[in-house]
């Protein structure tokens, strides 16, 4: 869990307040510096941490003083990776003891252009219709990856032999290999070569279908477009 640090508020981050650990009585600075990936630079610290009803202990978490973050609106990154993936000296993520607390061993992700919402121990029907929900056994156990039995653009298989996909929260879209890539733009008839289309063809352009689960699973142009810009 990253969480950035008071001194890193600016007007770029859209109100959000960073974490002030002197307002803290049961903040500990672990005297652990952190240089992550991407290049930000922070401290492990320890606090009382409060997700919902769940009130998880002393959690470990990342302070951020020189996050170099593509997102400068965010508070911070709440994890959710696979608890042995990380080092044995490190506990596990929080997530796992928030699902402790619930009377369901459940986490359902919602993505949406406009609306997002993850949900701890049930599912939130307002946004989730019960006639969509499929169950994919993890396949492989270092991540969130599953099979997708099929994928198809316009009647024609693209993944004829079953796909593996990786569920990643942080991603920004859906990404695949090349080889399908080309094959959906060559399927989409409107996109030029680099991938765009004038906005006036979002309506000529082909449903994309995945199957999982046993279930099918349809985004119509509208859903996996993405407006670029102001031009038409």
């Amino acid at each position: 869990m990253f969480h950035k640090n008071k001194t890193q508020e600016t007007t770029e981050t859209g109100g959000h307040s960073g974490f002030d650990g002197s307002k803290s009585k049961t903040y500990k600075d672990q005297n652990i510096n952190v240089l992550l990936p991407d290049s930000s630079q922070g401290n492990l610290a320890a606090d009382v941490v409060t997700v919902g009803s769940a009130v998880l202990g002393s959690q470990v978490f990342v302070e951020l003083w020189h996050p170099k973050n593509r997102h400068p609106n965010t508070d911070g990154v709440f994890g959710l990776g696979i608890p042995y993936v990380y080092e044995e000296k490190l506990p596990p993520p929080p997530f796992y003891k928030v699902l402790s607390t619930a009377e369901d061993q459940l986490i359902t992700l919602y993505f949406g252009k406009d609306k997002s919402e993850i949900a701890f121990g049930g599912i939130d029907y307002s946004l989730v219709k019960t006639e969509t929900i499929a169950f994919a056994p993890i396949t492989v156990h270092d991540c969130w990856t599953i099979e997708i039995e099929r994928i198809t653009v316009s009647g024609k298989d693209i993944c004829p032999e079953g796909c593996q996909a990786m569920l990643d929260t942080a991603a920004e879209g859906i990404m695949a290999p090349g080889g399908q890539v080309l094959a959906v733009r060559e399927l989409t008839r409107h996109a030029k070569t680099d991938g765009f289309f004038s906005c006036s063809k979002l309506a000529q352009l082909p449903s994309i279908k995945f199957y999982i689960g046993g279930k099918v699973f349809e985004l119509e142009a509208k859903d996996y477009a993405v407006k670029v810009g102001y031009n038409t």
